[in-house]
């Protein structure tokens, strides 16, 4: 059965307080005797209490006044490079805390303009909404997800499962050859047109090519909330309409 996390505050009761007095102190000096045993190092540790009218002493007097005596000839450099105290441990340890709390809140931030990205891909937000000042780690958002992309895309071509492999195997060609590349093509046009999901996928693609396009444009001039309510900047002429927007 675990322990009891032993809550760090001073005992009020005094009977209380120097049962712990003496059990603590005793765990310590079997520790200090441990170390200087184990690693060979010279080490000493002096307690003072209000129980007891002497300190207490380990290993003795005479060997703890030799480590202290060497430790005092040390310069002071060397004294108080490894020393430390509850203030500069408290320092420590909330500076410690707050770079994890920065980067949880980097952390975050990113996932959220993801989040957002994705959702304007989708047509399920409006990129006008976007805060330009987040506009730094939406660009390290985007090269993250055209990193992975890519990678995905060169594993896969490895694997043999990737687009180029159907071009290898001369699948592509085959409807280049007058004709024949028209009828494919008017035949294929009449599926797509006989099939009202492939017709959603198509629109579906060109809204996803508009929102690559107007989330990799430079934003530095984009003229933010000075159009009406459902209208779009038009960035680029060639570009597709979004979806839902004709």
């Amino acid at each position: 059965m675990a322990r009891k996390k032993v809550t760090l505050a001073f005992l009020n009761n005094q009977a209380e307080r120097k049962a712990s007095f003496k059990k603590r102190c005793k765990g310590l000096m079997k520790k200090v005797e441990e170390l200087s045993t184990l690693c060979g190092v010279d080490a000493c540790a002096i307690t003072y209490s209000e129980f007891q009218p002497q300190p207490e002493v380990w290993p003795s007097p005479p060997e703890a006044r030799r480590v202290l005596e060497r430790f005092l000839d040390q310069p002071d450099m060397d004294r108080t490079r490894f020393m430390d105290n509850q203030m500069s441990f408290t320092r420590q340890r909330i500076e410690k805390t707050t770079n994890k709390l920065r980067r949880l809140q980097r952390e975050n931030k990113r996932k959220e303009l993801t989040i957002f990205m994705f959702q304007c891909i989708e047509g399920t937000a409006d990129i006008r909404n976007f805060d330009i000042r987040d506009k730094g780690e939406m660009n390290v958002v985007i090269e993250d997800v055209l990193r992975e992309i890519t990678g995905r895309m060169e594993r896969l071509n490895a694997s043999g499962e990737g687009p180029s492999t159907a071009m290898a195997m001369g699948e592509e060609p085959k409807a280049a050859h007058g004709e024949g590349s028209s009828a494919a093509a008017a035949v294929g046009t009449q599926e797509v047109a006989a099939q009202p999901g492939l017709m959603e996928e198509s629109e579906n693609q060109s809204g996803y090519s508009y929102w690559m396009n107007m989330l990799m444009s430079p934003i530095d001039d984009f003229e933010w909330n000075t159009f009406a309510p459902g209208d779009l900047p038009d960035r680029n002429p060639d570009a597709p309409s979004a979806p839902g927007t004709d």
